[in-house]
């Protein structure tokens, strides 16, 4: 009896220690594969949780940025302009509201004396605010009067009016934590904003912030730069006021995203401690909690993502911590990894059981035995996991119940066919039976996603555990297969994948766009024709276009990011310029002489302009060289022709003027006399005409509108002796020498225009020519055109001169004042020839002369060409023509 007692005390300690072995193994796997999908659930969730809370963070900065720049913006309106009214205020900031609905208010407050107080108020009734009234709040919360004070910051200006009407008129400096930030505004000049504070507009739930820029008053020096050292020259008027709802700015900010599952929280860390809170957006309605949430340091020991964020003069911090609904969309296999394992490690030692049991109590009967089989069998059928077994050759011999529903085969239908063939996709079907293989071969598998397909086609993902299974005996006579459906979360990450695809694909495309759209702004800036160079804020260059390269004689790529010194030889123009850069400022300009190619000096304009950034920093300088040489010359033009009018118009309305009065005040004149004076006023009368008439023709030709000829029939002969006749009685100082063809040639063309262009060609050789100088007049035919020389002997002119003939108001000598004329003859008969459809050209030499061709082809009325051969009469003309 007692050695039978031993023998069951033996058996039971040989069967609960190998299922403890069982059960410490099984736990020991299971929770380090727990412990591994809860590090791997953690990495996911920090990773998605910074790139949603930076997306978020750049979009409240942008928000935040924005709305400051608005105050920025008050203040230069301000600063533009020696007074504002109330409308042009309102029209000015009531751009803002629609886009930026963070916005409370926008104020104007001007700073007050006592001596000013009542000035205002009235200043303001006027304004149709009858009941406007300088007030601060008494310590029950309530509006009154102002007590007596040096100095007031009243809101004068509010905008939007509505919602704001208990703002009006409230004195600023009533308010400690205003006056603080207003003191501070007025000794750094800069932009300032309040911590957070209860907004006199709003309920105490509804705090806001308020961020003041000071506006200075327009002095003779000219206006102060906000960005420089504020001194005591310095004298602040008043401020622009921008009123912000700390809550609806964030949600301004984040409007275009959509809810996935995240706490945001915004703290003040330039404020004290634990008044540090501004604001939060989140789902929670419990006060214990939401004080838990507002607490910085409890955040930040959890999961979370913060940034901070420089706000003007003040440090904020953005928290980001995630909810349910965010956790709930990272996929999470722990709790199918712990069910799955435990399920495995009990199933083992029931296993473990049944077999040790079978073994050693074999002879108390094969009912116990069926019993305990038929427990794990039920155990089997009733688990939550799809199991499945497989033999040796890979032929399906065990299918649950949970089997049966996933993939929608009856446990009949599958006994006996290969798993791996019948239900595993064909891409997967080598990788699944390599992991059969191996626990077949005594090596399970843990984790392993195997894609099957159901009764109806569809596919599913299956997280599959296998262990190889053993007889009594401890032969392996198959695998045991224990999985879950990870279909959604398969599907899940994939979605979320491309998304990633998606995100990188645009942002990709967006790059491309930039470079391209940077490649096509350099591309134009390096084709501007004028010289162009770009410097940062220490003179160092940044960019350098091909017109400035060939003027400066410098390769951009030498000089790149090097002081401007390196890129300027000159010594004097490189003085020139960096005392043009140190003054920073848009608009200086100044001129200077330069070699170009050309022998003579081009005449250069530098001017400049400042860079500035979004946020109106000053980034770099840009300076435009401009070559001003053919204005200067248009200049010069210029100031010569009204020099010379007003000589050529002078002269001639002098003697008109003498003469007039001669015969007004003197009553005993001769005949003769009368006759004389009459006549030089005629002569000068007929002058004057001339001189307006070329005014006039060069005036009609620079509009662009050409001559309008009345052609007529003339004989050539009459038309060049009527031109010539006048000249040679009154200058007999000259021999002036008419060759004609012998035949008479009758020529179609308009006969006044012509005559004018022959008698200015004619004036300028006798200006042009010595006493007792021959000039000679040649017309001959040949090739159906008339040709015309005019050719003298005077003085000639040089290569240089010969190019500007044709330039107006051009006179080849200038020196010889004593020469008359508008410079505009030689421009008008040229313009008169090729109306005629001709052509002219002038050669020349000085001191030797100079001969003036022109041909223009011979047509009748009709059009036709009529004189075909060349009849040239060599003959000189003597002074009498008859």
């Amino acid at each position: 009896m007692k050695d039978l007692k031993k023998i069951k005390m033996k058996f039971v300690a040989k069967s609960w220690t190998g299922m403890s072995v069982i059960l410490i193994l099984g736990l020991a796997i299971t929770l380090l594969l727990y412990t591994g999908e809860l590090n791997s659930v953690e990495q996911k969730i920090n990773s998605v949780l910074k790139e949603s809370s930076l997306e978020r963070i750049q979009a409240i900065k942008q928000e935040i940025n924005e709305n400051l720049n608005i105050n920025i913006a008050i203040a230069a309106f301000y600063q533009a302009s020696n007074f504002v009214t109330r409308e042009e205020f309102s029209i000015f900031v009531s751009r803002y509201f629609d886009t930026h609905t963070g916005i409370q208010a926008l104020e104007w407050i001007p700073i007050v004396q006592s001596s000013e107080k009542e000035e205002f108020i009235k200043r303001a009734q006027d304004d149709g605010f009858v009941d406007f009234q300088f007030r601060e709040k008494n310590p029950e919360g309530e509006m009154v009067p102002v007590e007596p004070r040096a100095k007031y910051y009243p809101v004068f200006y509010i905008e939007p009016f509505s919602g704001n009407e208990k703002a009006f008129g409230f004195d600023l400096g009533s308010n400690p934590a205003r006056l603080e930030a207003i003191a501070k505004a007025v000794n750094t000049g800069k932009l300032t904003v309040t911590g957070k504070i209860n907004l006199v507009q709003k309920s105490n739930i509804e705090p806001g912030i308020l961020v003041f820029e000071p506006i200075f008053e327009n002095r003779a020096k000219g206006k102060i730069n906000r960005n420089s050292q504020v001194t005591e020259d310095s004298n602040v008027v008043g401020f622009a006021l921008g009123v912000y709802s700390i809550n609806a700015l964030l949600t301004s900010a984040l409007i275009e995203y959509p809810d996935v599952g995240l706490n945001i929280s915004l703290f003040d860390l330039s404020a004290p401690s634990g008044s540090d809170f501004l604001t939060a957006i989140n789902d929670l309605k419990d006060n214990q909690e939401l004080t838990r949430l507002y607490s910085l340091s409890t955040l930040l020991e959890g999961v979370h993502f913060s940034q901070r964020l420089v706000v003007a003069d003040r440090t904020w911090e953005l928290v980001f911590t995630p909810r349910k609904k965010f956790l709930a969309a990272i996929p999470n296999r722990s709790k199918f990894i712990l069910i799955s394992w435990l399920s495995m490690t009990l199933v083992m030692m029931i296993a473990y059981g049944i077999i040790f049991t079978s073994l050693t109590t074999r002879k108390k009967g094969k009912q116990k035995s069926r019993m305990m089989a038929e427990e794990v069998r039920q155990f089997i059928e009733t688990s939550n996991a799809p199991i499945f077994g497989i033999d040796n050759n890979g032929n399906i011999d065990e299918w649950n119940q949970t089997s049966e529903t996933l993939i929608g085969y009856k446990k009949m239908e599958v006994i006996g066919k290969n798993l791996v063939m019948e239900f595993v996709a064909d891409d997967m079907r080598e990788s699944v039976k390599e992991v059969f293989d191996k626990a077949l071969n005594g090596h399970p598998t843990v984790n392993y996603e195997v894609p099957m397909y159901t009764k109806k086609g569809k596919q599913v993902m299956i997280l599959l555990n296998t262990s190889t299974r053993r007889d009594v005996e401890g032969d392996i006579t198959g695998v045991v297969g224990i999985g879950h459906d990870i279909t959604e979360h398969i599907n899940y990450r994939e979605h979320l994948e491309e998304l990633v695809d998606e995100r990188t694909k645009k942002l990709t495309e967006y790059l491309a766009e930039t470079e391209e759209a940077r490649d096509y702004m350099d591309g134009i800036l390096k084709a501007v024709a004028d010289g162009l160079i770009v410097t940062d804020m220490d003179n160092r260059v940044l960019m350098m276009n091909r017109a400035a390269e060939n003027l400066l004689d410098v390769r951009f790529s030498e000089v790149i990011n090097r002081p401007i010194d390196f890129a300027i030889k000159d010594e004097t123009l490189r003085e020139k310029i960096k005392e043009t850069l140190s003054r920073k400022t848009t608009g200086y300009s100044f001129d200077f002489e330069w070699a170009g190619e050309s022998k003579s000096k081009d005449i250069l304009r530098a001017r400049t302009s400042v860079i500035l950034d979004k946020h109106g920093e000053q980034t770099g300088v840009i300076i435009i060289f401009h070559n001003v040489t053919h204005e200067r010359e248009i200049d010069k033009m210029k100031n010569e022709f009204i020099s010379m009018a007003a000589h050529e118009l002078r002269t001639p309305l002098t003697s008109i003027r003498g003469f007039s009065e001669i015969l007004l005040t003197r009553d005993k004149l001769k005949l003769s006399d009368k006759r004389k004076y009459l006549t030089y006023i005629q002569d000068q009368s007929e002058v004057l005409s001339k001189i307006i008439s070329d005014l006039l023709d060069i005036s009609r030709i620079e509009s662009g509108k050409s001559f309008v000829l009345h052609k007529d029939s003339c004989l050539l002969g009459d038309a060049i002796k009527q031109i010539a006749r006048p000249y040679i009685e009154k200058m007999p100082k000259n021999s002036i020498r008419v060759h004609l063809p012998k035949k008479k040639i009758e020529l179609f063309l308009d006969k006044e225009k012509m005559g004018q262009a022959l008698e200015n060609l004619l004036s300028n050789a006798i200006k042009y020519s010595p006493d007792n100088v021959d000039i000679d007049i040649t017309a001959k035919i040949k090739d159906e055109h008339l040709h015309v020389i005019m050719e003298d002997r005077g003085i000639g002119m040089t290569h240089d001169q010969l190019e500007k003939i044709y330039d107006k108001f051009y006179r080849a000598d200038v020196s010889n004042t004593s020469i008359t004329g508008t410079g505009l003859g030689l421009s008008i008969a040229k313009a008169i020839i090729e109306a005629h459809e001709g052509k002219i050209w002038i050669e020349s030499k000085f001191g030797k002369g100079t001969k003036v061709s022109f041909s223009i082809p011979i047509f009748d009325a009709k059009g036709t060409v009529k004189i075909k051969r060349t009849e040239v009469d060599e003959k000189s003309v003597s002074k009498d023509l008859n």
